[in-house]
């Protein structure tokens, strides 16, 4: 009689699912596992550098001012006549606030004031920014086409001389009238007054009036008395 060996039994679908869940859970974590910060390693986050900034100014707004008011003043004072860049080093004498500034420096800076003004004369309009527009007002008397111009320094004198000898010749003339007019008045002054016959009465009383028996006796006089 053979004998029954126990058969096994397959196991079910629960145990399997049991008995694979903990070796599948690693690799369901692995794939939603983020990267690992930058803390978490131990590595320090360098802050981001900024960018600079597109326009940097390379002059104040004072010293922009400051020199088109240096070029207005030379052409005011010199019949029209814009200063060389050695020139205008001298006539601002060290105001900028620039530091390091020559010659070369303030005739490539006057060059860009000028494009900068030919701009705005194109525009036909002045800019709206308040520097701007005081920059483009300040231009317009070192390129405009009529500058305030004063006369050079020779004229000047020789129309200060011509002035002083009018008005010279004018004072003599006067005091020359004045002169003639007082001699005239002294000779007035001398010449005797005509007297009226009360005046003369009281001046000379028995005068007076023997003129008046002549003159109504006809000049005769009086008859001699006779012996």
């Amino acid at each position: 009689m053979a004998s029954s060996s126990p058969q096994l039994k397959e196991p079910s679908s629960a145990v399997k699912r049991a008995s694979t869940g903990p070796t599948a859970l690693p690799e369901r974590n692995k794939r939603k596992t983020s990267p690992s910060l930058p803390e978490a390693s131990g590595a320090t986050q360098q802050p981001a550098k900024r960018k600079p900034p597109l326009f940097q100014r390379a002059w104040s707004p004072d010293d922009e001012v400051r020199i088109l008011e240096a070029l207005a003043t030379y052409r005011r004072e010199h019949g029209g006549r814009l200063p060389t860049p050695v020139e205008l080093f001298g006539a601002l004498d060290g105001s900028l606030e620039k530091e390091g500034v020559g010659a070369k420096e303030l005739a490539i800076k006057q060059r860009s004031l000028k494009r900068r003004y030919d701009r705005d004369v194109m525009k036909n309009a002045p800019p709206a920014d308040k520097h701007e527009r005081r920059l483009y007002l300040l231009s317009k008397h070192v390129w405009g086409r009529v500058p305030p111009t004063r006369p050079p320094v020779a004229k000047v004198r020789s129309a200060t001389q011509a002035k002083c000898a009018g008005a010279q010749a004018s004072n003599a003339a006067a005091q020359a009238q004045a002169k003639s007019a007082d001699r005239q008045s002294g000779k007035e002054a001398l010449k005797p007054k005509a007297k009226t016959l009360d005046e003369m009465r009281e001046l000379y009383p028995y005068l007076v009036d023997e003129a008046t028996i002549l003159c109504r006796t006809g000049g005769a006089g009086e008859s001699a008395p006779q012996h």
